[in-house]
């Protein structure tokens, strides 16, 4: 209950061993969808996040309590004592949430050590970006936890977490009731030429042949495509029409 959530959250504050923790507070939800509640969860947040595993295990997250970008050939040491920090100041007011709904700390990790810009796209990619989410929503067979990580300055400021919480869990359910979210396309059609088939298969055959051989142990192919869209792409539609047509497939999303 709520009391229940504000009673734990001011032993937590009384608890503290920082000037400022993160507190972490989590609630039991039944039958959320982490995938189809995604985008009531963002919100106005930037930071979107999805792992769409196993039939009824995923989790959805969304915004950035804590985050660094980090580059250089020392990163994986400094993203995780990043990591060993950041949970050193973390509070879990629920600690009854099982494991895999436990607070995450997410990473996304590219092959080059330094900084990769992409022009075309007008950004700049980190060799690291560790992050943890402001809202986390996790889903394991048929029950699901819904946390919410922030930094407390103040005892006032748990109550208002704790409201917030609450608030959102009303939304999600509230959507929930209402129907399954559903993703569209918005009618967008693309344009798929089939080229690059006629390219992929001899290069197949080839490195299926070199590995028979013993002359390669392992050979990843890739292929360049370009789709042409007649409107913005909704990658949870897309993710959505995995899940239901590629039943062992894993669906991520960092976005």
């Amino acid at each position: 209950t709520f009391s229940d959530i504000l009673s734990a959250a001011a032993r937590g504050w009384c608890a503290r061993k920082v000037d400022e923790p993160v507190f972490s507070l989590a609630i039991p939800m039944d039958g959320v969808d982490p995938l189809c509640q995604l985008p009531v969860l963002a919100d106005n947040e930037q930071f979107r996040f999805l792992w769409d595993g196993a039939p009824g295990r995923s989790l959805a997250a969304t915004g950035r309590c804590q985050h660094l970008d980090l580059s250089g050939s020392r990163r994986f040491e400094l993203a995780q004592r990043f990591c060993d920090v950041t949970l050193g100041r973390l509070i879990d007011v629920t600690p009854e949430a099982s494991a895999y709904c436990s607070p995450r700390m997410l990473f996304a990790f590219s092959f080059f050590e330094q900084t990769s810009e992409r022009k075309r796209l007008h950004v700049s990619i980190p060799g690291v970006q560790a992050v943890l989410p402001r809202w986390q929503l996790s889903r394991q067979g048929r029950k699901s936890w819904l946390r919410l990580n922030a930094v407390a300055t103040h005892q006032s400021e748990t109550r208002e977490l704790v409201e917030k919480l609450w608030l959102m869990r009303k939304s999600l359910i509230r959507t929930s009731q209402k129907q399954e979210f559903i993703f569209s396309t918005n009618g967008s059609k693309m344009s798929l030429p089939k080229q690059w088939q006629d390219c992929y298969r001899p290069a197949l055959l080839r490195g299926i042949d070199l590995v028979n051989k013993g002359i390669l142990d392992k050979l990843v192919l890739a292929v360049r495509q370009s789709i042409l869209l007649d409107a913005p792409l909704d990658p949870l539609a897309m993710l959505s029409r995995l899940r239901g047509q590629q039943l062992g497939s894993c669906r991520f999303l960092w976005q």
